[in-house]
């Protein structure tokens, strides 16, 4: 029974300590699988905060298995095309990276210091998104992340061909850890 108490009461403590964001100069390094319309990837995210409510960040993804052998693209001339993108050569194909703005609005909602509700937009080589969050800070160095982010206006920057595939350019959902460093 001690022992349980002493967890508990450590936990307590601190959680006391921890913020979700803190704003100016709070950076948080967040690393978590995706899932998406037959597919399942890997992503990194990079924050900074600006100010108490603004902060700016980079994300990179890698789409790592797919659950369709073949994948539907658009080409130059507007048809639709197949390709095998399980077992294609370039590393680009499935790679994805951004730019970010977000909005922190826990403190404006009231909500705990451990959360952090955000907004946001981005700015990738395949898209531009926006994007909802939420924080969970276990401890102030620790916790847990969930996102969705879907595209607004998409285009090709990598694709083979001058082509977009779909997997950069549908609704993502990711989920994984947070640190703050």
């Amino acid at each position: 029974m001690k022992k349980l108490f002493i967890c508990i009461a450590t936990v307590a403590i601190s959680n006391s300590f921890g913020q979700a964001f803190d704003g100016f100069g709070d950076n948080k390094t967040s690393v978590g699988v995706t899932s998406q319309k037959n597919a399942i990837g890997l992503v990194g995210h990079f924050d900074r905060g600006i100010n108490d409510f603004l902060s700016y960040g980079t994300s990179l993804g890698f789409v790592i298995s797919s659950n369709d052998p073949q994948m539907a693209y658009i080409d130059s001339s507007g048809n639709i095309s197949y390709s095998d993108y399980d077992k294609s050569d370039s590393f680009t194909e499935k790679l994805d990276f951004n730019f970010h703005l977000d909005a922190h609005l826990s403190k404006k909602l009231d909500l705990s210091e451990m959360t952090d509700v955000t907004a946001g937009v981005s700015l990738g080589f395949r898209n531009i998104g926006a994007q909802i969050g939420y924080k969970y800070l276990i401890t102030d160095g620790f916790g847990f992340f969930a996102q969705a982010t879907v595209p607004v206006v998409k285009h090709n920057t990598f694709s083979k061909d001058s082509d977009y595939f779909d997997y950069y350019n549908q609704a993502v959902f990711g989920i994984g850890i947070v640190f703050n460093n």
